[in-house]
C-alpha cells in the first residue's frame, strides 16, 4: 500500500474522476498535468511508474510516453520499476529506455496472462494452480 500516488495525465478532469473514485480520506491521490517537467519531476521521486496509455503498442512501437531525452536526464535507475500495461510489443520504447539506464521493468504481458485466468475462473469456474506463469510468458513472447 502506498502512501504517495500521483497520476500524471493530459486530462486532468479525467485524473481527478479517477481520483475521487480511489482515493481514500487520509490517502488522496495527487494529480498533475503530463507534460516533460512533471515527469522528470515524479521519475525523480518515485519508485514505481505505469504506463496505462496506448502509447507504443503496436503498430506505434517506436513511440514512448516518455522521451529518450527525459531518460537521459538520469545517471542510473536502478532503484526504479517500470510496468508497461501494454503486451504489443512485449518491450515497448517505455521499458526498454527505462532498462537502458538499469531499471527494473514488466511487460503487460504479465497482466493479460492473469486477466485471461481470472476471467476463465470467472466464466467457467476453473480454478488454475500449479500454472507456470514464467512459461506461459515465454510461450507468448515467442508469437510475438
Amino acid at each position: 500500500r502506498s502512501k504517495n500516488i500521483t497520476i500524471l495525465n493530459i486530462d486532468l478532469d479525467e485524473a481527478k474522476r479517477v481520483s475521487e473514485n480511489f482515493s481514500e480520506e487520509r490517502n488522496k491521490i495527487n494529480v498533475e498535468y503530463l507534460n516533460d517537467e512533471n515527469l522528470r519531476k515524479y521519475l525523480q521521486e518515485c519508485n514505481l511508474i505505469v504506463n496505462t496509455t496506448p502509447v507504443g503498442i503496436y503498430p506505434d512501437v517506436n513511440k514512448a510516453i516518455i522521451s529518450k531525452g527525459i531518460f537521459d536526464g538520469f545517471q542510473n535507475l536502478d532503484e526504479k520499476y517500470f510496468f508497461d500495461a501494454i503486451f504489443n510489443p512485449y518491450k515497448t520504447k517505455f521499458l526498454i529506455n527505462a532498462e537502458m539506464k538499469g531499471a527494473k521493468i514488466c511487460s503487460g504481458t504479465y497482466m493479460m496472462i492473469y486477466q485471461v485466468i481470472c476471467a476463465l475462473k470467472l466464466w467457467l469456474g476453473t480454478e488454475f494452480k500449479g500454472l507456470d506463469i514464467e512459461e506461459i510468458n515465454k510461450d507468448l513472447i515467442r508469437n510475438f
